[in-house]
């Protein structure tokens, strides 16, 4: 009894277990496939007697191991006339007014099919196989969830072809998974319906068949296969010939969403030959379009086939990559020029919109001439530089200054047409500044402090040069009350620099009293000085009179007469001193 126990509790376990499996398979997020295919089997080139059923199958080929849900089914039914009629099925199938769709069958290569319980992603919940399609609720919608590579099959019919008129008609097929539709116009096929005819005698021999052409676009592509917005792109189609007769002119037109864009004409076209036709296509905004080509949609040629004059592509324009915006003006222009003199001509550069800029260069021109060229290495978004560019205007005259960012179109930008700043500006003639000019000043010095009549003194006066140029050779005059007394010659005198001149003056002994000594510099004017009105000195002194000489009897007289007394005194006095004895 325990090991029975112990048996249901292992089966219990494992269907435990299995479950959990089941649940967490089918909690893997549900993505979207992209490796689907969608074809019609079995309809290609039938012909359908009206009144009967024709069944054929839709075949989907999912080429991963991704959960895939599949929610609706899409036929459209294109009749003789180019009307045409849509019918959405729900993917378990259904019916309309010609056609019927059968619930789908899964194709596998195992036949193991593990059944199952689970919960799946988000809002799915339903019986699944788990090698195999499952019957649920997704959050796309109602529909199959399917697992893993395999095929998903669905029979379809034509019914009511009582009710068809006679004539070629095509058919083609779209399966949405998670939002997404698969097939197409790759999908097309085309098969006819017949008149019916009852039974009677036996037709006679069919005429002997038409030669005609048959012309089919049998490739198209998009050049460059991912267009952005507003970018110019080629759609290249080519047309082949398929047939046994040459085809005389014709059209051939491209449609953008039913919307025509060109329309070329072919010359013709030989049998068992083709041609590839370019047309011009601009996406006009970021969007999905189904591009298709047909020819001769006149049907001005008779063809074998009509019913191969399309082909279409879906393609999808993207939004076209940011970009950088480069501006650039002056600042800070100097307020007036001069020729054979450099300036610096600042300008600013900013990046105002999109995208960080690369390596570019920015140019300054004077009337159209090239002044100088300047790199920047890159500029981020919202970010500034400053360039200082140095021109000499060569002449006096009016120019047309122009400062240009990426001068070459190197770049590309959400707006080419500020990358220039232009001012007018107007050059002078250099004005040549005046040379530097001494100024010479004179002041006496060591002046003696007392003047007798006839002697000989010796007046001292400085010269300095106060001015900012240097002077050359000039004289310095001594006046004693405006009469000359002496001219010293000075070869040059430095700027800032002095010299200590040393003349010589004697009083006339007949001329003692007051005088006026003037000591003046440059006195012929022969030096230009910044100031001219400080060449000159004056000062008073005192001429006192010469004393008068004494005689030299006058001096010595009383001396020597003196000296005789006493001489004449000693010989009396010897003399007498003699008799005595």
């Amino acid at each position: 009894m325990t090991k029975r126990l112990d048996s249901k509790r292992k089966r219990y376990i494992l269907s435990l277990l299995m479950t959990m499996l089941i649940v967490l398979v089918l909690l893997y997020p549900t993505t979207t496939a992209t490796a689907i295919s969608v074809t019609i089997e079995g309809l290609q080139g039938v012909s359908i007697t009206q009144g009967d059923t024709k069944a054929f199958n839709i075949d989907l080929t999912i080429e991963n191991g991704e959960r895939v849900p599949v929610s609706t089914v899409r036929l459209v039914l294109v009749f003789p006339d180019d009307t045409s009629e849509t019918y959405e099925f729900p993917v378990t199938g259904g019916v309309d007014t010609y056609l019927e769709l059968d619930e789908p069958q899964a194709i596998v290569d195992s036949s193991a099919y593990d059944y199952g319980y689970g919960y799946g992603y988000g809002s799915f919940f339903g019986y699944g196989y788990i090698s195999g399609y499952g019957y649920g609720y997704y959050p796309e919608g109602y529909g199959y969830g399917f697992y893993g590579s395999q095929k998903l099959r669905w029979i379809a019919r034509l019914i009511n072809t009582e009710n068809l008129p006679e004539g070629n008609y095509k058919v083609r097929v779209e399966v949405q998974s998670n939002g997404v539709w698969w097939g197409g116009a790759p999908t097309e096929t085309t098969f006819s319906v017949k008149l019916y005819v009852p039974p009677g005698p036996a037709p006679g021999p069919a005429p002997p068949p038409v030669e005609e052409p048959d012309l089919e676009p049998t490739s198209i592509e998009v050049i460059p296969s991912v267009p952005t917005e507003e970018q110019e792109c080629t759609v290249k189609v080519t047309v082949n010939n398929t047939d046994t007769e040459d085809a005389d002119a014709f059209n051939a037109t491209l449609k953008a969403d039913d919307v025509t864009v060109q329309t070329l004409l072919v010359d013709g076209l030989a049998a068992d030959e083709s041609v590839t036709l370019s047309f011009t296509w601009t996406p006009p905004d970021a969007a999905t379009y189904e591009l298709t080509a047909t020819v001769d949609p006149e049907d001005a040629i008779d063809e074998s086939d009509e019913t191969n004059n399309d082909i279409s592509l879906t393609v999808t324009a993207v939004p076209p990559p940011p970009l950088p915006d480069l501006t650039v003006e002056f600042v800070d222009l100097p307020d007036e020029f001069e020729t054979e003199k450099t300036y610096e001509i600042k300008a600013i550069v900013r990046n105002i919109d999109g995208a960080d800029a690369p390596r570019f260069s920015v140019r300054l021109e004077a009337d159209d001439t090239g002044v100088q060229t300047l790199s920047v290495d890159s500029l981020a978004v919202d970010e500034s530089i400053t360039l200082a560019f140095r021109w000499t205007p060569p002449e006096p005259d009016t120019y047309e200054l122009t400062v240009i960012v990426d001068p070459g179109n190197l770049i590309e930008e959400l707006d080419e047409t500020n990358n220039t700043d232009s001012a007018t500006v107007t050059v002078k003639e250099k004005e040549v500044p005046p040379a530097p000019l001494p100024d010479l000043t004179v002041e006496f010095v060591d002046l003696p402090e007392e003047f007798v009549a006839g002697r000989t003194y010796g007046i001292e006066a400085q010269v300095r040069n106060i001015g900012e140029g240097d002077a050359e050779t000039f004289n310095v005059e001594l006046k004693a009350n405006g009469a000359s007394v002496q001219e010293i010659e000075v070869e040059s005198l430095a700027a800032g620099a002095d010299v200590t001149l040393a003349f010589t003056w004697t009083p006339g002994e007949l001329f003692p009293g007051d005088y006026t000594l003037t000591v003046t510099v440059d006195p012929e004017d022969e030096v230009t000085e910044a100031d001219e009105t400080n060449n000159s000195a004056t000062t008073e002194v005192t001429v006192s009179p010469k004393p008068r000489e004494v005689i030299w009897y006058e001096q010595w007289g009383p001396i020597i007469a003196g000296a005789v007394t006493i001489v004449i005194i000693m010989i009396i006095a010897l003399v007498i001193t003699r008799q005595r004895r």
